[in-house]
């Protein structure tokens, strides 16, 4: 989504500055902890750039689960309303019961 915004010259919100700076450091971030570093495919980083994307990943978390639950960015903010039972709060959709 970097490049996007980057096309259209939109800045975009602080997390999309902190994902730019970590794409200077890695163009690409794994799931299982591979990175592209130097044009080397590797697993560790060196500490000042694993500290970088540590502070990344609690400010990523933090986005996903106090800003905007669930971590969609494209999400609508939440109307006013009646307050989302707990399992909506974890991103989990409220189940519906039947009765019998």
């Amino acid at each position: 989504m970097n490049k996007v915004f980057e096309l259209c010259g939109w800045e975009g919100p602080g997390f999309m500055e902190l994902s730019r700076q970590l794409e200077a450091i890695s163009p690409l971030i794994h799931t299982r902890g591979l990175f592209l570093s130097g044009g080397i495919l590797t697993d560790a980083l060196v500490p000042e750039e694993a500290r970088f994307y540590q502070q990344f990943l609690q400010a990523q978390y933090y986005r996903e689960t106090v800003v905007i639950p669930g971590g969609n960015f494209f999400l609508k903010r939440p109307q006013p309303g009646p307050a989302p039972s707990q399992d909506a709060t974890r991103g989990i959709p409220p189940r519906r019961v039947e009765s019998l």
